[in-house]
């Protein structure tokens, strides 16, 4: 049986999954859309007010990607201050949504 803490923990992952941002693609009208960790759609499409390099996918056939399977925030506090400092970059970008 499953204890209090495995339950925490998995509804945590669940919330990390569903909710955080996992990358940024480019979508074919050339917006950009933020996707989770089960590649679903977060938030509106938007573009960025200016190209950052880092933050930019090529075509739509790219992504760039905020975390990986090794790199997974919910697996230590190093990497959860690497995904954070990553998102912080992210949102100075300066992002335009259209409605």
């Amino acid at each position: 049986m499953d204890t209090v803490a495995d339950f925490t923990c998995n509804r945590l992952a669940d919330v990390r999954t569903q909710a955080l941002p996992y990358g940024v693609q480019m979508l074919p009208n050339g917006m950009f859309q933020v996707f989770n960790r089960d590649y679903k759609a977060l938030g509106e499409p938007f573009v960025f007010e200016r190209q950052r390099k880092e933050f930019t996918p090529r075509s739509t056939m790219d992504a760039i990607f905020f975390y990986n399977d090794a790199t997974n925030p919910s697996r230590s506090e190093r990497n959860l201050n690497a995904y954070l400092k990553k998102m912080g970059r992210f949102m100075r970008a300066g992002v335009r949504l259209y409605a």
